[in-house]
């Protein structure tokens, strides 16, 4: 049995008094109710998470630096001063190939010697390419039965640095059998004393290939293909630059150096190179006639 605080009158279980005190009363005790359960609801929610704020970012002399890429570009002053030495030597060489072949030889500068036989090349494939131009001109076979320039740039290239090399093999060969004290340095020279001697001729041929009539056209390819025995001539006195040699049999061992040389050159141009040369078309229509001339 439950009685009211406030006027003492008896209540039934769960039951509100209706006097005035205990209805002014009913209110305040609402309201702290609600305030208990609303503390109790705040405390057991997660407290916010500040929002991540982002680092300042380094200034001054503490701060990291970007990763660079640095390019080195060739010096220009070397540069220059190793064109300059190619041409000098050159121009030596081609002025007195004998006494200046023979000191070129004797130095051993692998540097002006590389660049030498750089430019000769250079000079060979430019060949290739205005060749290439007048067969085209020449024969008119349509496009499809065109020989391309730029693959005979390429082709020429590759074909000029081996038969360097070739011609670096010989030389040495040559060296070792007459017994001469050289080094690579000086084999090297030797090679490029023959390019020297190729170059005027090779230059020639440009310039009548250019000119592009028969006749000239005719003295471009004996020009540049007889660039071997200027070559030959520039070899026998330049060879004598190598420690030991005795100039009679330098005489022939450089003629037999050349005769090999030129035989290599002749079965890998006939066997391999020419075939790269002409167009898998027109190497298809020759295949497809010599297949039919089988059969009769």
């Amino acid at each position: 049995m439950a009685f009211c605080e406030f006027c003492g009158k008896e209540l039934q279980e769960g039951e509100v008094c209706s006097c005035r005190a205990a209805t002014a009363q009913a209110p305040e005790t609402a309201a702290q109710s609600m305030d208990k359960n609303t503390a109790v609801e705040s405390a057991t929610q997660a407290p916010p998470v500040p929002p991540v704020q982002p680092a300042p970012a380094a200034s001054g002399e503490g701060s990291a630096s970007q990763p660079s890429v640095t390019i080195t570009l060739p010096d220009k002053d070397a540069l220059t001063s190793g064109l300059k030495k190619v041409l000098s030597t050159t121009l030596a060489v081609l002025k007195q190939p004998a006494t200046e072949g023979r000191k070129f030889v004797e130095k051993g500068d692998k540097i002006a010697a590389i660049g030498i036989i750089a430019v000769q090349t250079l000079f060979s494939c430019l060949f290739s390419i205005i060749m290439v131009s007048r067969v085209n001109l020449a024969l008119d076979l349509g496009k499809d039965y065109k020989f391309s320039g730029l693959k005979a740039f390429f082709l020429t290239l590759l074909f000029s640095l081996i038969f360097s090399g070739i011609m670096l093999l010989l030389l040495w060969g040559a060296a070792i059998i007459m017994k001469a004290s050289t080094n690579l340095e000086q084999i090297l020279s030797l090679t490029a004393v023959r390019s020297i001697g190729l170059l005027p001729m090779i230059i020639l041929g440009n310039v009548f290939m250019i000119i592009n009539t028969p006749t000239t056209i005719s003295l471009g390819l004996v020009l540049y293909y007889g660039s071997f025995f200027l070559a030959t001539v520039f070899l026998l006195g330049a060879v004598k630059g190598l420690t030991g040699v005795k100039d009679d049999l330098a005489s022939y061992v450089v003629f037999g150096v050349m005769v090999v040389f030129i035989l290599l050159f002749w079965l890998i141009g006939t066997k391999m190179a020419l075939s790269l040369y002409i167009p898998g078309s027109i190497r298809d229509r020759i295949g497809n006639i010599s297949s039919l001339m089988r059969m009769f």
